[in-house]
């Protein structure tokens, strides 16, 4: 059975044309004009032939406002434009959710579930 959880993070934006992630990491000190909003991902892991794999979706127009962090979260690089969640399979569940827990808690979002089973 796949297995789902979801994580959250709080964003404030200043200014939706020049959003970097440095503004988004200190979200807690912009003052002034600022749109916050809740951030949501969902996180799966999948068993396929290869072995178990990550697949991640974003719930607000997380590419919109900041590209290179959607890039660290997807592991996207110049050698890799796919990013290197869709390439890697691990050999357990248990691995793979591990992985993109560290990941997604480095880039500071939170679970605010367990990993739970679904059809």
């Amino acid at each position: 059975m796949p297995k789902r959880r979801t994580f959250e993070k709080k964003l404030a934006i200043q200014n939706f044309k020049s959003v970097k992630t440095e503004q988004l990491l200190k979200s807690d000190t912009l003052s002034g004009k600022a749109i916050k909003e809740l951030v949501e991902i969902v996180v799966e892991v999948l068993f396929t032939p290869r072995g178990y794999r990550v697949d991640t979706q974003l719930l607000s127009p997380m590419i919109v406002w900041d590209f290179e962090h959607t890039c660290k979260l997807k592991g996207i690089t110049e050698t890799n434009p796919e990013g290197d969640l869709t390439d890697k399979n691990f050999p357990t569940e248990l691995a793979a959710m591990h992985f993109v827990t560290r990941r997604l808690s480095t880039l500071g979002w939170k679970p605010i579930n367990v990993w739970e089973e679904y059809d």
